[in-house]
Formats: structure tokens, sequence, C-alpha cells
């Protein structure tokens, strides 16, 4: 009888010992799990907010640099052109001092060498006279960038019949100045980049900027760009028939 007993007590208690055991494990369960997942979301959302934060300082950097690159590009330029017309003037009133007010400007070069930059470039200024003894020379004012001098000399018309015309549009009225006129042929890809240049003369002639390039053996390219709406041709008479067109 006593071992009945014994037996059914056994069977009574064992299941009850289960139950609890099973109850204890799913509290530990729901406890953990959402604690792992909360960190998991924590990480991943923290994560994306470092590189949002990232991007978004970045690009107004990146904006700020492009649009300075362009100010100081278009600062040189204005520069550039003002320099010439201030060295232009200056040596305008040296001469008609020295001829006495008989002078008239009729053409300007800009001389840049292999290596140098458009703001190291000489500035030779050519001027006609009325006097009736110098009517077959140019009186020519040349500025040395480099070594800050001022030179002036007579030189006979015949050494540049083919290089320019006298202006027939005054410099000062002329919306390009020769580093304008050089940076616009530059933009359309006319200019020639071949490492064999070794001189480039920016000349104003009529209406226009003559650029002409010279390699090692001495041949040379020439482009023409308008001085006042920038058309750019090989063809100066292209850019005759464009300044017609313009004025119809």
């Amino acid at each position: 009888m006593i071992k009945k007993i014994s037996i059914l007590f056994a069977l009574c208690v064992f299941p009850l010992f289960l139950f609890g055991c099973e109850r204890k494990s799913t509290q530990i369960t729901t406890e953990q799990i959402p604690a792992v997942e909360q960190s998991s979301e924590s990480s991943e959302s923290e994560s994306q907010n470092e590189g949002e934060s990232e991007e978004v300082t970045q690009s107004p950097t990146s904006s700020q640099e492009s649009q300075s690159e362009a100010s100081t590009q278009n600062e040189d330029t204005s520069s550039l052109g003002e320099t010439y017309l201030k060295n232009l003037n200056t040596a305008t009133a040296k001469v008609q001092k020295a001829l006495k007010n008989t002078a008239s400007f009729c053409s300007a070069t800009v001389e840049v060498a292999s290596g140098q930059t458009l703001s190291q470039a000489s500035q030779s200024f050519f001027y006609t006279t009325t006097n009736e003894g110098l009517k077959d020379w140019y009186w020519v004012v040349t500025v040395d960038s480099i070594e800050k001098k001022e030179l002036h000399s007579l030189i006979a018309k015949s050494a540049f019949k083919d290089d320019f015309e006298c202006a027939s549009l005054a410099p000062d009225q002329a919306k390009l100045s020769f580093s304008g006129a050089y940076n616009r042929a530059e933009e359309v890809g006319a200019l020639l980049t071949s490492i064999d240049i070794v001189k480039t003369k920016i000349i104003y002639s009529g209406r226009s900027w003559k650029i002409v390039q010279f390699d090692e053996q001495g041949k040379k390219s020439i482009l023409y760009i308008d001085a006042e709406n920038g058309y750019v041709s090989q063809d100066k008479s292209l850019l005759q028939n464009s300044a017609s067109s313009d004025d119809e």
C-alpha cells in the first residue's frame, strides 16, 4: 500500500516540476530577445545618421570650391585686362608727349614665351604719327613684365606688313581684352596644346585679336577672335561676315 502511495505521489509531483521549469525558461527568453533587437536597430540608425551627416557636410564644400575656382578665373581675366589698359594709357601719354600729340594708336602685341603665363608676357604698343619724317616707322613701347622695364623704339613698318592692320576699334571699346580672347579660344578648344609650342603672340588687328602659335620648327597656327562678340575662326573673312550680321 505504501509503495502505491509513493508511486502516485511521484506521478503528481513530477509534472508540476516540469511545468515550473518551462515557465521560468519562457520568462528569460521574452526578456532577452527584445533587448537584443533594440540594440541592433539603434546601431543601424546611428550608422545611417552618421552617413547622412557626412554627405551634408561634404556637398556644400565641393560646391564652394567650384564657385571659388570660377571666381578666381574671372578675377584673373579682369585683372589682366585692367593692367593691359593701364599700360596702354601710360604708353600713349608718353608717346603723345614725345611726338607732340601727332601719334595714333595702331596695334598691340602680347608675346607669351613657352613656360610663361599671360601675366608674365611682354606687351608692345604700336603707334603711327603724322610726322612726315616718321611716316614709314612705328613708335613702339614695350612693357617687360618680368624685368619691370619699359622700352621705346622706332621700328620700320615693313617688318610688320603681314602681322596686323591698324585697329578699327578703339581698345577701350573692345568687349574682350587679350586675356579674354585667349580664354575664349581655349574654351572652344581652338588653341594648340602641343608641348612643341614655343611662343604665342596675341595681336590686336582691325577689330579682332589674332592668336599666332609657333612650334619648334617655326611653323605657325593662326586664330582670329572677334573683340566684340567673341566669335572664333581660322578664317578672318568669317569674322567680318559675323560682324556684318550683328550690325544688321
